[in-house]
């Protein structure tokens, strides 16, 4: 077992304990049937497999996720999707040659056209990135995009591959995001960065020194260099969640007496809008010590690099070298 395969296994383990812990398994619902047939594929895969491609392959095979008809079936399925396809303006051969189906997905199901491989949800993510450009107004620095229900990541790939997403959150089920995992993992392993964005003051202040000495902690048990963008003071606003949760939560407990925590997380929870936004909640009762200090020597030892634009909002925590 290669290591990438054994730390997405463990990643795929920690998924499952949070999504038993939280509840997530009971709220989704699954038939007994997808649930387990979804586990059987992936621990089939995992075992039989030596490496993180090896293991993609196997459950690319698997009638759970992928149906490989016969080639004559799958080619004229293809040539349909590409005629669909120039009807609406979108043409294969015009797109950048780089652009074709990741290497790492089932040899089984690829074609030929244009001299490139592709494959049907490979033409079916062209026409979600298509769709994409029609109705949004995307910055040259590309999207910051949240895709919920990622599958195995294909959609997610082109997006970055066609320039369109700079960051890019996904979120589906354990079983699916292990999939996705290897598969991104292993189209993007240069990925070394994660960027955060927060408030100016508060727990996650600019500073705040504890704030700055656990993500020094997190960037070294990761490996992932830490960004963080502060908001200006007085502009917490500008935060997206502010208008797209914070405001519909406000709104749906309005002139409500706030006299418990679970009047609190029921208020919460039920908070919805027309266009389908739905809130988890859930009471945190963990104890978190108060007053812990961070003393000047620790603050030294950090490998903070601060922005040319202000420094003091706009820094980069870097992962240190344990061994030394």
């Amino acid at each position: 077992m290669d290591a990438l395969l054994r730390e997405a296994y463990e990643y795929y383990l920690a998924m499952k304990k949070l999504y038993s812990e939280t509840g997530y398994d009971k709220q989704y619902k699954l038939s007994t049937f997808w649930a387990n047939e979804n586990q059987k594929a992936i621990h089939e895969a995992i075992s039989s497999s030596r490496t993180a491609a090896d293991a993609i392959h196997a459950i690319q095979r698997t009638p759970l996720y992928c149906i490989n008809p016969e080639d004559e079936i799958k080619q004229l399925a293809i040539d349909w999707l590409l005629q669909r396809q120039r009807r609406v303006g979108i043409h294969l051969d015009q797109l950048d040659q780089a652009i074709e189906e990741s290497p790492f997905t089932n040899p089984d199901t690829f074609a030929q056209r244009f001299g490139r491989n592709i494959t049907p949800d490979f033409l079916r993510c062209i026409n979600i990135t298509e769709e994409i450009r029609g109705h949004c107004e995307i910055p040259e620095s590309g999207m910051k995009v949240i895709e919920l229900g990622a599958g195995a990541g294909h959609l997610a790939r082109l997006l970055r591959l066609r320039g369109m997403a700079r960051s890019h959150v996904i979120t589906d089920l354990p079983e699916t995001m292990l999939f996705s995992y290897m598969y991104l993992k292993l189209n993007y392993p240069e990925a070394k960065r994660l960027l955060i964005t927060a408030d100016s003051g508060g727990s996650n202040g600019y500073r705040i020194k504890l704030w700055k000495a656990e993500l020094q902690g997190l960037a070294d048990e990761t490996g992932l260099e830490m960004s963080i963008c502060h908001f200006p003071p007085g502009t917490s606003k500008w935060n997206k969640i502010e208008h797209r949760l914070f405001s519909f939560i406000t709104q749906n407990w309005r002139g409500k007496p706030l006299v418990s925590h679970e009047v609190i997380v029921n208020l919460i929870a039920a908070t919805t809008t027309v266009k389908g936004l739905r809130v988890q909640c859930k009471l945190d009762t963990n104890q978190y010590p108060l007053g812990i200090k961070v003393s000047d020597e620790e603050m030294e030892l950090i490998d903070i690099e601060k922005d040319k634009f202000h420094g003091e909002w706009n820094y980069t925590i870097s992962p240190r070298d344990t061994l030394s």
